[in-house]
């Protein structure tokens, strides 16, 4: 490129963390005292004549700390136990590998187990990091190491398993560079044991496609149900995942801030481990101040500790803050000096200031410099380099560092123009993002860049992004963050107003410059950059926005997370859920479903009921749903009401409003009589009527059984599926809370027998 590539020491916190923690370069700590170091010290500088834009001056590379040749300090127990917990996987699979020819004598004998390891701590303590350390092992067993992340604002599910699987199709796409026949032998493995579902994998993550050239198909669950299509999914997941882990050995998973999972992940992961044909080595990272004992994290941990059959080894790994010895011992390292009195007076007013957070520690220290508190003298004479400080000047003039976003704030704001325009842009994407989509905006939101450069100059901004430690890459065209804090930062070079109108425009230029597959596959992304502005827009983009809306609530809402309360909840009272004080944080994706359907709603005409029906059934009956899960039975009120006051909609329409209402009375009340008599009502509106008198209910089940023919295995085998929505209606109806019918024994025969009745007379 057109930038000196040498590696820059003066970004972010200089390439000194490796997402929330210190970087392991490899490195041994130096200690000596007073010398020149200036050979390991370098500063990327812009060439002018080179470059399109002039982005820095050339600076003095000879006065910057070397942030990257720290090591990992304090953990030297933690990492012992996770280099110990990889070589006990290797050790497994060589004796599997070793007791493969007597798999025919005894399945149990080759049945492969997992090893399973979750680091906690807060934000900053060094947890990413922490698991990087094996790295250098993985690969020197010939293993793989791939990453995944979840995101606060992206609470999609599958998010953080998706982002897992761009990197996953990474090492496929190398694999076919060095070695094309494992390569197609892998392809056609994953696409005869998929099958068809591999089109469910191709649909989340394109890039997939590519990676393992797969042929058209026909979208083999398009006119399925939600729950088939997730069912389906999952298996597809797990046939993916049993193909992968045979031609990737010693295949290490990581997936950074679970705090933020989903169900659905966490669901998944647990099929994984407990699948007897995958071994795998997963790690699961989280912030310990974010996860409490109701979280869903929590009671996977518990249940995994309790389980009595376990096809793993599980081991938990917390690590807080720095002590000030640690902190001393970072800053000798990093100043190149012998411990003394100075060092530790300057290590207790770092741990003071940033409570021994590594992360923190390291943001200060650069800011320190950027102030011109700590000084190279080498900038100022020939000596040799020999950094000074003033404990008095710096105790003065800082103070406790309890937000290192304003720290890294004041490091971006120094930074050339067009990097800081850039670093705005991707702060807006989530925590990673495709070099294509800022190639696509860049132009639109900054008009000062030539059309025909864009692409060049996106590219140097991001490898000078890269070089100052704000972005790391993923392949060779994804890039994520560093830390969040850092994207956080970036965002906030601006005002919260100036944001909101600025993340408009470039939700809305995405949409206009992005093919209709591209706006699918980043579909959260774009939303969220729209959510929260008030801006009027054409008719043309408010319909877009909407459909948009709309779909990303269906998306969030669509998971297995749905358990009626009826079955659920059948001890709780009215008075302890109408004020939500029960909203549990496994809900994630239901409160994003309220989010973007309550933003479709705000774009709704004021004759919605006529002039979007369809668009307005659907996004209340979402909400709805939603809230009876949230358990916020006075919101699910407000938005069931809506439905069931409209008289141009039919009762069929109005079906799943119905569910929610008598699944609320069930369940969360605690009203099993109620809702029956809600049951029964709206049952008799779509023609499937009971009898009153208790009496007559038992006559009619037991006149519906007597002389019954009863149907052979051939016969139900050859039963066309249910077509009939009414029919199908009452099924849903009878069978999702049967649980409660069983509450009142003379209704629950009736029900048994009247369900069986629709099903062998209707279809099946």
């Amino acid at each position: 490129g057109d930038y000196d590539d040498s590696g820059d020491e003066s970004g972010a916190v200089q390439k000194l963390v490796s997402s929330d923690g210190l970087r392991l370069d490899g490195e041994e700590p130096r200690r000596g005292g007073v010398h020149d170091d200036s050979a390991s010290l370098e500063v990327s500088a812009i060439t002018p004549a080179r470059s399109a834009y002039t982005l820095s001056p050339p600076v003095n590379k000879m006065d910057k700390l070397r942030f990257s040749s720290l090591g990992l300090h304090g953990r030297k127990n933690e990492i012992e136990v996770l280099r110990g917990c990889f070589d006990r996987f290797v050790t497994k699979l060589e004796e599997l590998e070793e007791s493969e020819s007597s798999f025919y004598e005894s399945d149990n004998s080759c049945d492969k187990s997992c090893e399973v390891v979750f680091i906690s701590g807060e934000s900053g303590t060094g947890k990413t990091a922490l698991a990087e350390s094996i790295k250098e092992r993985v690969a020197s067993c010939e293993g793989t190491y791939i990453t995944g992340k979840f995101d606060l604002k992206l609470r999609g599910p599958y998010f953080g398993i998706i982002s897992l699987f761009r990197e996953l199709c990474g090492e496929i796409l190398e694999l076919r560079r060095i070695n094309s026949d494992r390569y197609q032998e892998l392809c056609h493995s994953i696409i005869s044991e998929v099958g068809g579902e591999i089109v469910l994998l191709t649909n989340i993550v394109p890039v997939l496609e590519e990676a393992i050239e797969v042929p058209f198909m026909p979208d083999v669950v398009a006119d399925q149900g939600n729950k088939e299509a997730k069912e389906r999914l999952k298996y597809a997941f797990l046939q993916f995942f049993r193909v992968i882990t045979r031609y990737f050995h010693h295949l290490v998973i990581v997936l950074d801030d679970l705090q933020w999972t989903d169900a659905l992940s966490i669901e998944l992961l647990e099929m994984i481990i407990n699948n007897r044909d995958i071994s795998i080595m997963f790690i699961g990272i989280y912030r310990s101040n974010e996860v409490d004992e109701a979280h869903y994290l929590s009671k996977t941990i518990r249940d995994m500790h309790d389980a009595k059959k376990k096809r793993w080894d599980l081991t938990e790994v917390s690590i807080g803050n720095l002590d000030a010895t640690i902190c001393e011992e970072i800053l000798v390292q990093l100043l190149c000096v012998e411990p003394s009195n100075e060092t530790s007076r300057l290590a207790g007013i770092c741990h003071q200031r940033t409570a021994g957070n590594a992360f923190h520690l390291l943001a200060y220290v650069s800011m320190l410099q950027e102030q011109k508190l700590l000084v190279n003298l080498r900038s100022y004479n020939s000596q040799p380099k020999r950094w000074t400080w003033d404990p008095d000047q710096i105790e003065g003039e800082t103070t406790i560092s309890s937000n290192v976003v304003e720290l890294i704030k004041a490091t971006i704001s120094k930074q050339p123009q067009k990097l800081k325009d850039l670093l705005q842009l991707v702060s807006c994407l989530g925590t990673s993002f495709e070099r294509d989509i800022v190639i696509c905006a860049f132009p639109h939101m900054h008009d000062d860049t030539d059309p025909s450069q864009v692409g060049k100059v996106v590219d140097e901004l991001l490898s000078l992004a890269v070089r100052k430690a704000f972005l790391e890459r993923q392949g060779d065209s994804r890039y994520r963050w560093v830390h969040d804090s850092i994207q956080a930062a970036a965002m906030q070079q601006v005002s919260d107003a100036d944001i909101v109108a600025y993340k408009f425009k470039l939700g809305m230029e995405l949409i206009q410059s992005l093919e209709e597959r591209e706006v699918e596959s980043n579909l959260f992304d774009i939303v969220n950059l729209l959510l929260h502005s008030d801006e009027e827009c054409s008719e043309e983009d408010r319909a877009t926005l909407l459909s948009l809306c709309l779909k990303a609530a269906k998306v969030m809402i669509q998971n297995d997370c749905f358990v009626s309360p009826a079955s659920t909840h059948s001890n709780s009272s009215y008075s302890h859920f109408s004020i939500s004080q029960q909203k549990s944080t496994e809900l994630t994706s239901f409160d994003s479903c309220v989010i973007y359907a309550e933003k479709g709603i705000s774009l709704l005409p004021v004759e919605k009921w006529t002039q979007e029906r369809e668009v307005s059934l659907e996004l209340y009956s979402l909400l709805t749903e939603a809230y009876l899960i949230l358990v916020n039975a006075e919101k699910m009120k407000v938005y069931a009401d809506e439905v069931l006051h409209q008289s141009s909609l039919s009762e069929l329409e109005k079906v799943r409003v119905h569910i929610c209402n008598i699944s609320l009375y069930a369940g969360v009340m605690n009203k099993a009589r109620e809702a029956l008599d809600m049951s029964m009502d709206v049952l008799r509106k779509l023609g499937c009527k009971f009898p009153k008198n208790k009496l007559l209910q038992v006559r009619l089940a037991v006149s519906s059984v007597v002389g019954a023919k009863l149907p052979t295995e051939k016969d139900i085998a050859e039963l066309p599926i249910m077509d009939d929505p009414t029919k199908k209606a009452c099924m849903e109806i009878m069978v999702s809370n049967f649980s409660f019918y069983a509450t009142i024994c003379h209704t629950v025969n009736l029900v048994y027998v009247l369900t069986l009745s629709l099903s062998l007379s209707a279809a099946l």
